[in-house]
């Protein structure tokens, strides 16, 4: 037994260190009273404090430790990111990261404060190794996931909080009789939880704390650790593992630590199934280790049971066994490619990227090697490998390498805890650049070795993708990743039916997991790897690379793409990649539509290229069906077939103006913004160029073009020109994943500026998109068609479609004056007749912008040509509501504004026909807009369409008509016996509860009446208020909520920064914590309200979105000006109705309706308002809430029924559930009224013989 103490009134002991931001503070006046502080309240600290073994080196199997602990008095919103205490080998001399999982092989106790997402804290967490094997939860700032239970706090019978703010708290940790046990703040955690931890020598103690962005002090004091050794010796650790899989070259290593005895290396021995091996043992210590190594290694395929034998000199007796198997020998066999590095060259056909290089030395055995990244932090690094097949398809492929993942520690090539981690990748899209590393690229085969886990469990891991996607993964210690100074076999095969093995490290990692590999022409190699703030040697040496390909050519690609839609004009390609047998070019047959084309055949190496151009472009707006049939050099024939349209002919025609941009500047009547600029070459041909973006990161340009039809309204236009979007990779002038994308707008309120997200346009009117980078919700790559910010029609494209490499390619953009809109593309018909709201333009400018982010690409036009049309007749310029608007409240008004142009209205002639009724409207004419109102007292009827024409007539006697169509939603009533809520008193409602920065003011609410105020106009705030039922334990089904709400500014004269940050939300569910959250996320298992006004880089906001748990159900883009109220406060109203769909009012217009959820009841139910500010701010607040509760369970469905009488004028009343249908037959056919109930119908107007029913909706 052996103790150890300290109060650290005395500095910290001998025998100890500090790391860091870790230093001893006196906190009386008397400078007495000594504790450690592993960090204080401020930002970016990482403090450790190592303790040296002083167990005299024996064997220790149990242990306690008592100390006091601080943790508390965060400045920042939320209190991070925690600490830890650990007790194991492999603890280095210094700070380690991330400092609250603790370090080390063995027991691991966290207390972990910041939530990264996953629900994961705030709690406390056994590790052993770096396996989770405990976890505890309680309450406080989590960002989404609410835990399945918590520690409850027996005197409040509520979730314990973790925390301790400015007092310290009891912690006693011991491990005793192969038992766990933790008292914290009075409280056991855990009560003799069984845990597998192995009695170790030379082991260390360490505490070790952290804080990012976000902060908090780790204090502890007083601090007393008992170590209890062993008596008899023991198994520390042994690998292979029990049940373990492994290669047939993987050694049996065993480590046995001795007791009070020292073992007698004469006795121990091992058996495999019961024959005696041969071992090599070393000392150190008390620890030995017993390898056993065989030159040609264990047999393959093969079941072992070992069992090891041993005595120390006191007579104690060790007898322990376990089993594992051997895989059969995954070998690649004979190599196509070797590259051994030591030269220290670059080997032709392949290159390096970012940090990576080949050296003379640092490999095997001091060999020359490839440095991917060294041990420093921010490295990213990566060697390209060029298909060296000629084209060949590739349908197996077996590739062999020596891999240096160094660490832990800087003595073994690594930061305490490294990262990032290294990738193998075979595609034929592997860039010519650098990428995120670990992740893997391309279409085809990635393995991924990922040492960090960046806080949502995914690493440490070894990880199987095709095209991206996950196909398998194997978590495992980082210890396993880690190869310090040594490099290990890396092997991967891929064999012909596509499934995959993997060996790495001596493991068996994969084993003929299934993918979708079939084969690959053009395929090339990528490796690489990345450091971040922590760091690792990532190096390969010895690659070899074994090939196999098929025994007949195979098609591998063919243009256009089967179903497409492209211009007339357009070629035909089909790719080949020749096998072992060849093409025999003679025997080509091209038919197209039945008809034998001649096409043009070039060899070039092994890849054939069949191409074929119609000499006056293919038969517009037709099906194309394409046949190709050859014979290989064995007589073998290869056949394919497919069909794609083409479209009518698209062109401009009567171009009024070309800018070629040959002088290098830009037009007289032309402005460059941001990163934009002419010049005299770099365009087609090298002629001259408008350049929006080079390939450099954060780059972002605008050129805009005045009014080009001297104030006169046009109705249609015509834009072509020769775009270029660079990338993918280095070679091709990108990065490996470019962004952000490009754009054309035109609008009369563009800005005199550059704008955020160039690639989605800017202004009220038309935008043209071309979006390259996906942020996760897969919306790119496209290429969009928008009205304002409304999302008119999208088209995704593969990436390669959308970037043009070294080349310009030819779009034309074209909007007719029907307002449809057509986009080619690069050959490509992206859109066609595609209707918008567009009906005219005065004073319009183009816009042409573009922007680089994380990822970077050149963006740039050449040779514009333009034309348009102009109005002659009075244009219908804008109508609310919207045509084809699926949601509008009975209430809002129909307003038709008609400008006139050479032409006049004639205001008399007006006709405003609804659903074939003529309505009353009224008109007024001022300045040539005529604004024609429909507005009757009562509202439109609710729940139905409502077909709108208009028709007038202009001042020469041209009749013109419009017609568009809108529905109706039902009304949303708040019951007189609703509750109010009006914050008129400082102090909080009953059955409520404040948290964060969250307040009542006394002023400044609506009438300057009290509000609530969830975030004042200050950066890093975090408020919430909580509100029980109002209807206490009654079991609910649905409510209805009506509030005032503020989000103040832009800027401080408003109530927050020039652009507010970062939003607020609305919540409803059985599980909303007593306690803030991320505010704008909201939180609870129930029905969110999401507004989100700050853009984090992922174009997820301006917006508003209702979420049901964590789920998006529904989003909208916002204007970031509509979410903003100033000084003043507008309306917003939730419906959940009983059936479990959601309604959304905000500022009188309908957001969203019926969004169906899986709400059913709630039993607990509460209510939760939540905002929060970061580096930009703004005021959140509600008033004058409203809510009613929905207690009546929904009705089972009743089938629809149809009732007709007549009324006192003998006229026949119809009146239905479920929607009208009528007939003159009772066989039908059946026809829907587009009607309410109930309908009115006289005499005459009925036809002599009619049927009525009623259907389900």
């Amino acid at each position: 037994e052996w103790s150890f103490e300290t109060d650290f009134n005395d500095d910290y002991p001998d025998g100890t260190e500090v790391y860091g931001t870790t230093v001893v503070e006196w906190i009386d006046d008397d400078a007495e009273d000594g504790v450690l502080q592993l960090t204080l309240a401020d930002g970016n600290q990482n403090g450790s404090w190592i303790v040296d073994d002083f167990s005299e080196g024996q064997t220790i199997g149990e242990f306690e430790v008592d100390f006091r602990m601080l943790m508390g008095g965060n400045t920042s919103a939320d209190p991070a990111d925690g600490m830890s205490f650990s007790f194991g080998r492999n603890i280095p001399d210094d700070t380690f990261s991330p400092a609250e999982n603790g370090v080390g092989d063995g027991l691991r106790l966290s207390f972990d404060s910041w939530d990264s997402g996953g629900g994961e804290a705030p709690s406390i967490e056994i590790f052993i190794g770096g396996i989770s094997r405990a976890v505890a939860h309680f309450t406080g700032s989590r960002r989404l996931l609410e835990a399945d239970a918590y520690v409850i706090d027996p005197e409040t019978e509520e979730p314990a909080d973790m925390f301790t703010g400015d007092e310290f708290v009891d912690v006693k940790v011991s491990f005793k009789g192969g038992k766990f046990n933790l008292e914290y703040k009075g409280l056991n955690i855990f009560t003799d939880l069984e845990l597998d931890f192995k009695p170790v020598a030379g082991a260390r103690f360490a505490f070790g704390a952290r804080t990012g962005g976000a902060n908090n002090n780790h204090w502890i004091d007083d601090v007393t650790i008992t170590t209890f050794a062993l008596e008899k010796p023991v198994i520390s650790s042994f690998q292979p593992g029990e049940g373990a899989i492994v290669t047939p070259n993987s050694p049996v290593v065993v480590l046995l630590s001795a007791g009070s005895s020292p073992l007698d290396t004469d006795s121990i021995k091992l058996t495999l199934n019961d024959e005696e091996a041969p071992v090599e043992i070393t000392e150190d210590g008390v620890v030995l280790t017993m390898t056993h190594d065989p030159e040609g290694g264990l047999a393959p395929d093969t079941a072992y049971t070992a069992a090891i034998t041993a005595m120390d000199g006191a007579g104690a007796k060790l007898e322990f066994s376990w089993e594992f198997s051997t895989t059969e020998l995954v070998s690649i066999g004979d190599p196509d490619l070797v590259f051994d590095f030591d030269d220290g060259d670059i080997p032709e056909g392949t290159e390096v990227y970012g940090t990576a290089m080949v050296e003379f030395e640092g490999g095997v055995e001091d060999s020359g090697v490839l440095l991917l990244t060294d041990a420093s932090n921010s490295q990213l690094g990566s060697f390209v490998i060029d298909d060296f097949n000629e084209g060949a398809n590739i349908n197996a492929i077996g590739v062999a390498m020596k891999l240096r993942v160094g660490g832990p520690g800087e003595d073994l090539g690594g930061s305490s805890n490294p990262a990032d981690g290294f990738a193998f990748s075979f595609a034929p899209d592997v860039p010519g650049g650098t990428w995120l590393a670990e992740e893997g690229v391309g279409s085809g085969i990635s393995v991924c070795i990922d040492t960090w886990d960046n806080g949502g469990g995914e690493a440490p891991a070894v990880d199987l993708k095709f095209g991206g996607a996950t196909v398998a993964t194997a978590k495992m210690p980082k210890a396993d990743l880690l190869t310090g100074l040594d490099f290990t076999d890396l092997i991967v095969r891929v064999e012909t039916d596509g499934t995959v093995d993997v060996v790495y490290n001596g493991m068996l990692v994969f084993d003929n997991v299934q993918t979708e590999f079939t084969g690959f022409a053009n395929g090339k190699i990528g490796l690489a790897a990345r450091t971040g703030g922590a760091f690792s040697v990532h190096a390969v040496d010895d690659l070899q690379i074994a090939v196999s390909r098929p025994p007949s050519p195979v098609i591998s690609s063919v243009s256009p793409a089967e179903g497409s839609l492209v211009l007339p004009d357009a070629g035909i390609t089909v790719s080949v990649a020749n096998g072992i047998a060849e093409v025999d070019a003679d025997t080509v047959v091209l038919n197209i539509n039945s008809k034998t084309v001649t096409p043009e055949v070039e060899i070039a190496g092994r890849k054939v290229i069949i191409t074929y151009s119609a000499p006056n472009g293919l038969e517009p707006d037709a099906n194309q069906a394409v046949s190709i049939a050859f014979k290989d050099t064995e007589g073998n024939e290869i056949t394919g077939a497919w069909e794609f349209q083409t479209a009518p002919l698209i062109e401009i025609a009567d171009v009024e103006r070309v800018i070629d941009f040959d002088d290098g500047l830009e037009p007289d009547d032309g402005y460059v913004y941001g990163t934009a600029y002419p010049e005299e070459f770099g365009g087609v041909d090298d002629s001259g160029v408008m350049t929006l973006t080079i390939n450099e990161n954060n780059e972002n340009g605008a050129f805009i073009l005045d009014d080009q039809d001297e104030g006169e309204w046009i109705n249609a236009f015509t834009l072509a020109f020769k775009l270029r979007i660079s990338g993918p990779g280095e070679d091709l002038e990108g990065s490996s994943n470019p962004a952000d994308g490009f754009s054309v707008s035109l609008a009369e309120d563009l800005p005199e500026d550059t704008w955020g997200e160039a690639e989605n346009g800017a202004g009220s009117g038309l935008r043209f998109c071309f979006d390259t980078y996906d942020n996760g919700g897969g919306e790119a790559p496209s290429i969009d068609i928008r009205f304002g910010t409304q999302l008119i029609a999208s088209t995704l494209l593969e990436k390669y479609e959308i970037l043009t490499g070294l080349d310009f390619v030819d779009v034309l953009i074209r909007v007719e004056s029907d307002g449809t809109a057509d986009i080619a593309f690069n050959g490509l018909l992206v859109h066609h007749d595609v209707q918008t709201p567009f009906t005219g333009i005065q004073y319009g400018q183009y816009a042409f912008a573009a922007r680089t982010g994380g990822q970077n690409s050149i963006h740039a036009i050449d040779d514009l040509k333009m034309t348009s049309s102009q109005a002659t007749q009075p244009l219908v310029l804008s109508r609310s509501p919207m045509p084809g608007t699926e949601s509008v409240y009975p209430t809002k008004p129909l307003e038709i504004i008609v400008v006139d142009t050479i032409n006049t209205l004639d205001t008399d002639s007006i006709s405003l026909v609804i659903n074939g009724t003529k309505v009353a409207a009224d008109v007024s004419h001022e300045d040539g807009f005529t604004t024609i109102v429909h507005a009757p007292e009562n509202g439109l009827t609710e729940k139905l369409l409502h077909e709108v024409t208009l028709t007038f007539t202009d001042d020469t006697g041209t009749k013109a008509e419009d017609s568009w169509s809108f529905t109706t939603v039902d009304r949303i009533a708040m019951p007189e016996d609703h509750f109010y809520y009006d914050f008129d008193t400082t102090k909080p409602p009953k059955g409520s509860r404040l948290s964060g920065n969250a307040s009542i003011q006394e002023f400044e609410g609506i009438d300057d009446t009290g509000y609530l105020m969830l975030t004042d106009a200050l950066n890093s705030q975090l408020g919430s208020w909580i509100l029980g039922s109002p209807v206490g334990n009654t079991e609910v089904y649905g409510f209805i909520a009506n509030f005032k709400m503020r989000i103040g500014g832009p800027g401080e004269d408003l109530g927050g920064t020039d652009s507010p940050a970062d939003g607020m939300s609305f919540n409803f569910a059985d599980d909303i914590p007593p306690n803030t959250w991320q505010g704008e996320e909201g939180v609870g298992a129930g029905v969110r309200v999401c507004i989100d006004t700050w853009d984090n880089g992922g174009g997820e906001a301006p917006a508003i979105e209702i979420k049901f748990g964590d789920e998006i159900l529904a989003s909208k883009k916002v204007i970031k000006a509509d979410l903003l109220s100033g000084f003043d406060f507008v309306d917003m109203t939730v419906r959940l109705e009983n059936d479990g769909t959601v309604d959304l009012m905000f500022k009188d217009e309908v957001i969203f309706w019926n969004v169906a959820t899986s709400s059913t009841s709630y039993k607990k139910s509460r209510f939760g308002f939540g905002a929060r500010t970061g580096g930009a701010n703004a005021v959140h607040g509600i008033d004058d809430l409203r809510i009613s509760m929905i207690t009546e369970p929904p009705h089972a469905d009743e089938p629809p029924a149809v009732s007709i009488a007549r009324d006192d004028s003998n006229n026949l009343v119809v009146e239905w559930t479920g929607i009208l249908q009528t007939a003159t037959s009772i066989n039908g056919p059946w026809e829907d009224i587009n009607a309410a109930s109930p309908l009115i119908l006289k005499p005459e107007n009925l036809a002599k013989q009619q049927y009525a029913r009623a259907r389900q909706p």
